[in-house]
């Protein structure tokens, strides 16, 4: 069966010489690649945060002198429609998303396929018993 439901795990990176400065960029830049996504299609499921860290940076580790700040954030979205996935991605990254953490492809029939699967190796091992 060929998959009928994708997820993406989009990161939007930004940095700042201040923690407001790149919380404002990367919010703005956030919003950007939903809106994106949003025109393109409407996603089964979008989780603006799935993964947040913010971080100083550091001219000189050594000094631990603090120059400025960065945030990454990581976007996921889970399509109902596969063959959107290359438009999304362009979308996403023209505005604003600048990684692609992850892609993954699956079938929202696994779960039958699994019961499937399991049904039918019972019944082997129960022939086999009868040997």
């Amino acid at each position: 069966m060929p998959p009928d439901r994708v997820t993406l795990q989009l990161g939007v990176t930004s940095n700042d010489v201040t923690p407001e400065g790149v919380h404002g960029k990367n919010t703005a830049a956030n919003q950007n690649v939903i809106n994106a996504i949003h025109q393109l299609a409407w996603p089964r499921k979008i989780f603006p945060t799935d993964f947040y860290l913010i971080h100083p940076l550091y001219n000189d580790y050594d000094s631990l002198i603090i120059t400025g700040y960065r945030i990454n954030n990581i976007v996921a979205v889970d399509l109902k429609d596969v063959s959107l996935v290359s438009e999304v991605l362009s979308a996403a990254l023209t505005n604003g998303a600048n990684e692609v953490i992850d892609v993954q492809f699956y079938t929202s029939e696994l779960r039958r396929y699994r019961d499937d699967t399991r049904a039918l190796a019972t019944k082997a091992a129960r022939e086999k018993r009868r040997l």
